[in-house]
């Protein structure tokens, strides 16, 4: 007589094991995201204590700056470049022209990109991306990855960079003021001091000239053309943009380590 009940468990077993063996890549990571989790280790450069470090300021510079925030780090493309592979991850992730900005640290070909999405286009500019990775730049080369996602993080919060940008602005305008006001007050105050003799004489024209006769003639005209340069790239606040394959419109850029 056949039993039902042991042929279920042989099943069970022989299920579980097809699935365990199931390999996991980038498509399957995004599962993740229902728990939050915006840091993608593929390649575990990162200790657990680090990644859970991460997550944390990871979640509170993205209620800071009010933009979706993401990191990748893996040693495999898929036969994409850098720039297709973040541009496709951001927008699986995210959706399609979403406020946002995803670092892809790349340890296949060391290209390093960083991809921006909606309103981060217009405030990470292509010159800013590269001071950015200026910054962390450091810290991959020293195998410091948590050292560089969180400078990284440091620095997608713009606010801070520009306040602190307008905080020396304003002490240099202020230096500039100081010294401008104490060369007009010291002029001033020597003026009043040596005080010049007048005397009639000093409007009396001796040698008067007199017009008698005048009239305007017309000798020539000039004209001067200047070509206006027209650019054919497509240009948002300073930062270069291209469409991803999933139509999405991405600004960013790419460096090598």
């Amino acid at each position: 007589m056949i039993n039902l009940k042991k042929i279920s468990a042989v099943l069970s077993v022989v299920i579980l094991l097809v699935f365990s063996v199931v390999p996991v890549n980038a498509e399957n990571v995004l599962s993740d995201v229902s728990e939050g989790k915006y840091i993608f280790d593929l390649d575990n450069s990162l200790a657990a204590e680090d990644e859970k470090y991460l997550s944390g300021e990871l979640d509170r510079i993205s209620k800071m700056t009010r933009l979706n925030i993401a990191v990748v780090i893996t040693d495999d493309l898929g036969g994409k470049s850098s720039q297709s592979y973040a541009d496709d991850f951001y927008d699986e992730l995210f959706g399609i022209n979403t406020d946002g900005i995803l670092l892809l640290l790349d340890n296949q070909t060391q290209w390093d990109h960083i991809s921006t999405s909606g309103k981060a286009i217009e405030l990470f500019s292509d010159s800013y991306i590269d001071v950015m990775f200026e910054k962390i730049t450091p810290y991959l080369k020293a195998d410091d990855y948590c050292g560089a996602i969180n400078r990284f993080f440091s620095l997608c919060d713009i606010s801070k960079q520009r306040t602190s940008r307008t905080v020396k602005i304003t002490l240099v305008g202020a230096v500039i003021a100081l010294v401008v006001s104490g060369i007009t007050c010291g002029a001033i105050a020597h003026g009043y001091k040596s005080h010049p003799k007048y005397s009639p004489r000093n409007y009396v024209a001796d040698n008067e000239t007199k017009f008698r006769v005048s009239n305007d003639t017309f000798r020539c005209q000039y004209t001067n053309k200047v070509k206006i340069e027209t650019s054919s790239g497509t240009r948002s606040g300073g930062s270069s943009t291209h469409t991803s394959r999933s139509g999405g419109t991405h600004g960013g850029g790419s460096h090598h380590r």
